[in-house]
């Protein structure tokens, strides 16, 4: 049977949607032959999805994750049985569709082993075995910037310290010992905020340090069903910092500030992704010596706020109507999936 459907949605001002937001729109479709159909219906699904592969010949093994995280749907014909078939005549039609995007999913997400997404589908269903179903979906893009964190508002100090390997540190390690001290003025930053550091190197050893450098690390951990973690990090680009080094048995204090960038923010609410960042100073050293390390964990986003009795604020969503002829510039129309679901 032949089905033609656009999935016109009606886009916030940015393009994204967020937390309590409403996803709203309208179907149109056009059916060219008289048909019976179990039910045409609009879903708002949330998947995500990650896999890779440890290990070589023999040993090689995949791992995989999968998590839903949203199910809701709509049903665009009137029935008043849920089994019974309802006749559609050939012609074009036109419904609309409304959902609210709950507060406690992730943002959506991709990278090559890791896939989280939104979607909105309509679904044509159809009784019989040789009746096949018919599905058309388009994506929206979902920011869930908010997040909830353990860690103190106000300053705190951090510190790490090696000793350097020579003649004299068989007889005392304090000789030729390097200590670097790092206080950092808050923690929970927002994208495009500032993240300020006041760091102190005490170089007791007899060896120069090159330079200081501060780096935004972004920590990407995925997870396995089976609870197999995946870790990769990575340099945020144009959030570093470098300053001077310290000569031998001198000490420094140095102000290293750290631009977040606008399109960077911790992600929670998931159980195969883990999505944090941390600030990685380094006192760096010449070669055969390796590099003194200080990490620095931050949380990056809007920290969700809590009434008196400790219940979270949620920003109240104004439902948004989808006009039967939208302006272009909201509206998109999307084809038939590829894939056609078979029935269920």
């Amino acid at each position: 049977m032949r089905i033609s459907c656009e999935i016109h949605l009606q886009k916030p001002p940015d393009s994204l949607y967020e937390p309590g937001g409403v996803v709203s729109g309208a179907v149109k479709y056009t059916i060219y032959e008289d048909a019976y159909f179990e039910d045409i219906v609009a879903c708002l699904r949330g998947k995500g999805r990650c896999r890779w592969t440890e290990g070589r010949d023999s040993s090689r093994r995949t791992y995989h994750g999968h998590e839903d995280y949203l199910r809701l749907r709509s049903s665009l014909l009137y029935k008043k049985d849920s089994d019974e078939e309802v006749p559609v005549g050939a012609g074009a039609y036109t419904h609309r569709f409304q959902f609210v995007l709950p507060s406690d999913i992730p943002s959506s997400y991709k990278d090559y082993f890791c896939t989280i997404c939104y979607y909105v589908k309509i679904k044509f269903v159809r009784k019989g075995l040789l009746n096949f179903n018919k599905s058309f979906r388009t994506e929206i893009p979902f920011k869930n910037s908010s997040v909830t964190s353990d860690l103190p508002s106000d300053c705190i100090t951090y510190g790490a310290e090696k000793s350097l390997m020579s003649f004299w540190s068989f007889f005392n390690a304090d000789k030729n010992l390097i200590r670097l001290k790092a206080v950092i003025e808050k923690s929970i930053l927002i994208p495009g905020d500032k993240a300020r550091l006041q760091i102190e190197v005490q170089n007791d050893s007899t060896t120069g340090i090159t330079a200081i450098e501060t780096q935004l690390i972004k920590k990407v951990t995925h997870i396995s069903n089976s609870g197999k973690r995946h870790r990769r990090h990575h340099p945020v680009e144009y959030a570093k910092s470098v300053t001077a080094g310290v000569k031998e048995k001198c000490c420094e204090n140095f102000t290293n500030t750290i631009l977040i960038p606008d399109t960077d923010y911790t992600i929670q609410h998931s159980k195969i992704l883990k999505l944090d960042y941390v600030l990685m100073i380094k006192a760096k050293l010449p070669f055969p010596h390796l590099n003194l390390s200080l990490e620095i964990p931050v949380v990056i986003g809007e920290v969700e706020q809590r009434g008196a009795a400790g219940a979270r604020r949620e920003r109240p969503a104004e439902p948004a109507s989808a006009p039967d002829e939208p302006p272009p510039s909201y509206w998109e129309a999307m084809r038939e999936d590829k894939i056609i679901e078979g029935k269920k």
